[in-house]
């Protein structure tokens, strides 16, 4: 019988079967019991859909693993002599290569078959997601290659980041004279639907071809407070200039949000 952890809206409605004769009680069911499904999906398609919400990056290969799964199967290895993979020798080590067993073990459902037979598109995507980072002013994710040298690391400290090529953008339209000139106030995560970032220049250049485009600010963990407060306005004001800007004249991020 399904049933699945309880959420937050857990209903304690319960609904009894029991037996017309001996009044016996059957089976009780509440709302833990309910397969998840799309009310919208279900009467348009007439059959049973669920639609799962997936906000972490770690999800994308759970989704295609679950998608293209095929027949359950066990990986074996044989090792020589009496070597036991619970008590190995010092010195020995065991190898998994998770590429290598996809490779080789790999198998095709008959309708995964069907579909690529008969070339129909298995997958596709609709939208274009444009990563958008938060951090605090000068305080921010660098990376750099394992043997740089210090004046390499240096230079990429100095490089804007899309944040702040975001507020460079605004305080230079907010100087052009013409106000028809001047773009239409946008929020960060607006911003992205017109523009895009050039890495070479470190500069938001206006979009030239018309696509379907999603921003994803970066999540903050709610115990990074001024942080949280930071993505918080970025979500909502429009415009800004600076850090400093988005402050508006209150001390912290907390404050204004």
């Amino acid at each position: 019988m399904y049933k699945r952890v309880p959420d937050r809206k857990f209903r304690k409605e319960v609904i009894v079967f029991e037996d017309k004769k001996t009044k016996r009680v059957m089976e009780t069911f509440d709302s833990r019991s309910i397969v998840p499904y799309n009310p919208y999906l279900l009467l348009k398609y007439g059959s049973h859909i669920n639609v799962e919400y997936c906000s972490s990056v770690e999800a994308v290969r759970y989704i295609h693993k679950y998608i293209f799964k095929g027949s359950e199967y066990c990986f074996v290895g044989l090792k020589s002599g009496r070597q036991v993979a619970m008590n190995l020798p010092d010195g020995i080590e065991v190898h998994y290569d998770e590429g290598e067993e996809v490779d080789l073990f790999r198998t095709l459902s008959a309708h995964e078959d069907y579909l690529r037979i008969m070339a129909v598109q298995i997958t596709d995507t609709s939208h274009f997601v444009d990563f958008l980072p938060v951090h605090m002013k000068e305080n921010r994710f660098v990376t750099f290659r394992e043997h740089a040298c210090d004046e390499g690391i240096a230079e990429q400290t100095l490089k804007p980041s899309k944040l702040d090529a975001f507020f460079d953008f605004w305080k230079e339209n907010s100087k052009l004279p013409n106000k028809e000139q001047r773009e239409e106030q946008m929020t960060y995560a607006e911003f992205v639907e017109r523009y895009r970032f050039n890495l070479e220049k470190r500069k938001w250049q206006k979009r030239k071809l018309a696509r379907p485009i999603i921003a994803r600010v970066q999540a903050v963990p709610l115990h990074k407070e001024e942080l949280f407060a930071l993505r918080a306005l970025l979500m909502v004001v429009k415009a800004p200039k600076s850090f400093e800007h988005l402050k508006d004249g209150h001390e912290t991020y907390s404050a204004r949000a």
